[in-house]
């Protein structure tokens, strides 16, 4: 029977592009779609092989409906399945029948097809087969008497035509196979026609399947199958396949044309990409690669590369070339670098060694030592620039005073009678060209960097202890450079901001203008926690920033620069030691010589309270040098941030947490034990994240059961009663909204937080005291230096304003009027006064704790944000609660006010600007994601000392010098590594859980106690008698301006540094 060939029609592949790819529905639940690319594997090639279409018609992201056409697809494949069950059953039953058969092979039970051709090969549906096709005859032999009599049974098949494979087609040749059946012996035999002839020849047992396969005109896959059944061909197969893998790795291997996987050099490492050696290897080893790619892939044999498995086939091919040229060492010093930041012992590195998969530990040492060369070029570049920007200002500024010079002699001339009104003019040209000369290099003056120092504590157990062989204390000092993002060149940096003595101390203190920035910060802290917590207030949510903007936003929330330089062999509690490490730190300051006179650009060094106090006195101790080089001056130092938040935090716990408090059921510690927070301690300082995490859920917490209280509200869910609000206020003006809002949050912090009248109080006591001050500043002193009477014709003076002038203006009649120590307001209560104000422990102690706890999360949202002008404020509050706590916070109340003191007078514009701006990094390159600078250098220090714990016993300078070197070098190939291979980074902030529930407990405590109802028969707080309001109550403004004026007074005589 003749088929006649038919032309298929493809459909119309075009589909929509929302919906079912097959049906068009647009399922509106997620739960009821099936995505092509979600987790049923090889869908879209399934729907694509039922269909006949090929696989750029469907969009991959698109998906089909489950109920409907995903059941269809799978009840469809099942049906092909069985069907191809049922035909295999029905063909073997077949061949056991006994009656004659046409063609039917001794081997038919592993035949892979005795039927006749199929509908879809006699339709023969693909012309581009046809067109190529090969005609082979199989010849059927019937058992007859006479076995020389053969019946042709001509059978033309299509062949496939493979476009990457040549045939040499010889001309006027017929290959042919036939089959002869003797009884029950078959044969096949194969027959090559020439122009002069026929020759046949007969084909052993293993190749008759390959001899049906070639006859039957199978696809190219079929035959291969049938070579590879024959147990001799297959091994000619796949010695071919190794010659032909060993010349594509001898290729790759070959010195001529060098492989990246023979470079080894820290361009290569620190630039390595997997997709750069998996592109090589398809380019010089396409059928390794493939190779690997199949034994790599448990799906398919196509060589599609697997995201998540293509680094593994590179890595494994490159495993393979290591252990056949040992030059092939890219890869393996790639995985040695991940292992040795891994703390790899050297003993597991050695073992990986033998294997190939890793170099030996003293090649790896060899690799570190060339990532880290040249790892502090960044700063050498930025001190570079400063260093010539400072000569040429320098050249400019000569410049200038010779002009000037040349104008005044001039001028001179001019006042003798001479003509030289040329000669000025060419110096006003001069002086306008330097002018704008000047103007153009301020305005390219390149950015600034500071250096952050802190230490690093190691302690090294002995295994073997002996009287030589001790345990080892070691305490050195790491040390990183931060380029700055703001940078000032609008500003001087030619002197002071102004004299330390002329400066008031209020200046110093909070002002007015500071206590209402604060309250405006306070709001938005506090707006957040009401939008967040109560559904009330959703409505606000417009009105309440993420982020509170300042003037430099845009450029704090840029990735900044970082460089580590190392550590530093020495030990900053020793004095000499200390020495030492600031002579380093100042060979890092730009200098320029000018005129026999050196000029610096100044560089901070920021550290912790400690690192501040040696380093100062180190450079206390060498004032007496002879050069400004020798005397330090191109450092000063400046405080941290995060050691001063974790102080404050300190001084919250010092007053709040006391571990004898569990009776009193709404202290810090009660309701530590009411949510098994166990973490939190006493010792706030030496653990401060747990607590943290606590303080900031009791600030909620309270600022939640405030608010149910102050608004009229039962529960979280309740509308207000009290200070209620418009429900159309939801679709007003949004500037309505965020009037109301604002003015309620406000009404409300005056009511729980801070003690307005207070705050007046003390503005007022120092308000007082500052005209005073400034009133006896401005008495008439004599040329002498004596003091006059201040009686009208009096010529009587003192040598110093004290008890004999004041007798003696007193024995005048009338006495001279003298401006008396003004009266001030006592802000801490009476004990003895006998009518005292109705008091509540309770409500006291939360509005104190709410005021602390609030103060410390705006001084850890200004950080966040980088915000530079609301950190010094915050500086301000703490200085005052350091100086209050007395004793425990000495320290840090001084370090507040020196850091004050140079903010204010003793540093230039510039620096002051710099110092305010420039204190914090970012290391994602988002906005809110500023940490301290100290704090970014601990999270360094912590990544070092596991590394250097990895040493082990080889512990030593030479070790450590060589891991901080190309610390960096490896943190930044690291990541981009892992962002290649798609590795989930780990951030470098805690997981926050979720404290609802455990919010929801204290809310429901706090309520239970009334705590923010205030009570005068309320019973006292066992741990907290007459606990404060507010801690800045028992501040006394004369004792404070007294403190102040002596510290003014070391700085002016330099007696001592601090």
């Amino acid at each position: 029977m003749a088929y006649k060939p038919l032309t298929l029609r493809r459909p119309n592949l075009t589909r929509r592009i929302t919906g079912c790819v097959l049906c068009g529905f647009e399922e509106k639940d997620s739960r009821r779609r099936t995505k092509l690319n979600g987790k049923v594997s090889d869908l879209r090639n399934r729907i694509c092989g039922v269909l006949d279409i090929p696989l750029s018609s469907i969009n991959v992201d698109s998906y089909i409906c489950s109920d409907r056409c995903f059941r269809s697809l799978k009840r469809f494949e099942k049906l092909q399945e069985d069907t191809k069950t049922l035909h295999r059953t029905l063909k073997e039953n077949f061949v056991r029948n006994n009656r004659l058969k046409r063609g039917v092979p001794s081997d038919s039970a592993i035949s892979p097809s005795i039927a006749a051709p199929t509908k879809s090969l006699c339709h023969g549906g693909d012309q581009r087969r046809v067109k190529s096709a090969k005609s082979l005859s199989y010849e059927e032999i019937l058992p007859k008497p006479n076995p020389e009599e053969v019946i042709h049974v001509p059978l033309t098949m299509v062949s496939p035509t493979l476009p990457s494979l040549d045939f040499v087609v010889v001309n006027n040749v017929k290959i042919s196979s036939e089959g002869h059946c003797d009884g029950n012996i078959c044969k096949v035999q194969a027959i090559v026609t020439y122009e002069s002839g026929r020759k046949t020849g007969e084909l052993p047992k293993d190749l008759h399947r390959l001899g049906k396969a070639l006859a039957r005109g199978s696809d190219f896959k079929t035959i291969a199958g049938a070579a590879m059944n024959c147990p001799g061909l297959k091994k000619a197969i796949e010695d071919y396949i190794c010659s032909e893998v060993n010349d594509e790795c001898k290729k790759l291997c070959s010195k001529k044309d060098a492989s990246l996987l023979r470079s080894a050099t820290k361009d290569s490492i620190f630039n390595f990409s997997w997709e750069t050696v998996g592109k090589e290897l398809a380019d010089k080893a396409p059928f390794f690669h493939r190779l690997l790619l199949a034994s790599a892939n448990p799906k398919s044999l196509c060589q599609s590369r697997n995201t998540e498995r293509y680094p593994g086939v590179c890595a494994a091919a490159a495993v393979l070339l290591k252990n056949r040229d040992k030059g092939m060492s890219l890869v393996p010093y790639v995985i040695s670098t991940i292992l040795k930041v891994g703390r790899t012992s050297k003993k597991a590195l050695v073992r990986l060694n033998k294997l190939g998969i890793t170099m030996s530990p003293k090649s790896i040492n060899k690799a570190l030592d060339l990532l880290g060369v040249d790892y502090d070029l960044p700063l050498q570049m930025w001190k570079e620039n400063s260093t010539k920007f400072l000569e040429k200002s320098c050249l400019l500024a000569r410049e200038r005073r010779d002009l000037e010079t040349r104008k005044e002699e001039l001028d001179q001339l001019s006042a003798a009678g001479e003509d030289v009104v040329d000669g000025v003019m060419a110096v006003d040209a001069s002086l306008s060209i330097l002018q704008d000369e000047e103007k153009n290099l301020q305005d390219n003056q390149p950015c600034s960097f500071n250096i952050v120092l802190d230490n690093v504590d190691l302690k090294l157990l002995a295994s073997d202890m002996t009287s030589s062989n001790q345990n080892k204390d070691l305490h050195w000092c790491n040390h990183n450079a931060y380029l700055d993002r703001v940078n000032p060149t609008h500003l001087l940096d030619n002197g002071p901001v102004a004299d330390l003595h002329d400066v008031p101390n209020s200046t110093f203190l909070p002002s007015l203008t500071d206590q209402n920035s604060l309250l405006s910060d306070f709001t938005v802290l506090i707006g957040r926690v009401l939008v967040e917590n109560l559904p009330a207030f959703e409505i606000f949510k417009d009105v309440v920033p993420l982020h509170i903007r300042h003037k430099f936003s845009d450029e704090l929330q840029k990735k900044t620069e970082t460089v580590n330089l190392g550590v530093i062999f020495k030990d900053e509690n020793k004095g000499e030691d200390m020495i030492d490490i600031v002579r380093k730190l100042h060979g890092l300051v730009p200098v320029v010589e000018v005129d026999e006179n050196e000029v610096f650009e100044r560089i901070p060094v920021v550290g912790d309270q400690k690192t501040l106090e040696r380093g100062v006195e180190a450079q206390f101790s060498v004032r007496n040098a002879y050069t400004k080089a020798r005397r330090l001056e191109g450092l000063f130092f400046q405080l941290a941030d995060w050691h001063h938040e974790n102080k404050f935090l300190s001084l919250i716990f010092n007053r709040y947490y006391s571990g004898s408090s569990a009776t009193d059921k709404t202290s810090l510690f009660a309701l530590r034990n009411l949510v098994n927070w166990r973490d939190v301690v006493s010792d706030a300082q030496h653990n401060p994240t747990p607590c943290k995490r606590f303080v900031n859920l009791v600030l909620d917490a309270n600022i939640i059961a405030a608010a149910l209280r102050f608004f009229g509200m039962e529960t979280t869910d309740d509308q207000p009663t009290k200070h209620s609000f418009n429900p159309e206020l939801a679709v007003g003006l949004r500037v309505v909204r965020h009037r109301y809002f604002h003015r309620v949050v406000k009404e409300f912090i005056e009511t729980y937080i801070v003690d307005g009248t207070l705050y007046e109080n003390h503005f007022g006591n120092i308000q007082a005291l500052q005209e005073w001050e400034r009133a006896k500043t401005y008495e008439p002193v004599l040329p002498n230096g004596r003091y006059p009477c201040r009686f009208p014709g009096c010529e009587s003076s003192f040598k110093h304003d004290g008890v004999h002038r004041m007798r003696h203006e007193l024995s005048h009649d009338p006495p001279p009027t003298i401006p008396e120590e003004p009266v001030l307001v006592n802000t801490v209560p009476d004990p003895t006064d006998q009518n005292p104000k109705p008091k509540d422990d309770v409500f006291d102690y939360h509005c104190g704790l709410m005021n602390m706890s609030l103060l410390l999360r705006n001084f850890m949202d200004a950080i966040k944000e980088g915000d530079g002008e609301r950190i010094v404020r915050c500086i301000k509050m703490f200085l005052l609660h350091f100086k209050v706590d007395g004793g425990g916070s000495t320290k840090y109340a001084l370090e507040a006010l020196y850091h004050l003191f140079q903010l204010f007078a003793l540093l230039s514009p510039r620096e002051v600007e710099r110092m305010k701006w420039n204190r914090t990094v970012n290391n994602h390159g988002r906005p809110g994601c500023n940490v301290a600078m100290d704090l970014a250098l601990e999270h360094d220090n912590h990544l070092l000392k596991d590394m250097i714990r990895g040493l082990g016993a080889n512990v030593s300078e030479a070790s450590v010098r060589r891991i901080c070197m190309s610390f960096f070098i490896m943190k930044a190939f690291l990541e981009n590594l892992d962002l290649e291979m798609s590795v989930k980074k780990v951030s470098g902030e805690h997981c926050k859980k979720s404290v609802k529930q455990d919010l929801k407990k204290v809310v429901q405590t706090l309520q239970e106690q009334n705590v923010f109802e205030k009570q005068a028969t309320r019973e006292a707080m066992f741990s907290f008698p007459d606990c404060p309001r507010d801690y800045l109550q028992l501040v006394d403004a004369k004792t404070l301006f007294s403190w102040i004026n002596d510290h003014k007074r070391n700085v002016e005589l330099a007696k001592r540094p601090r």
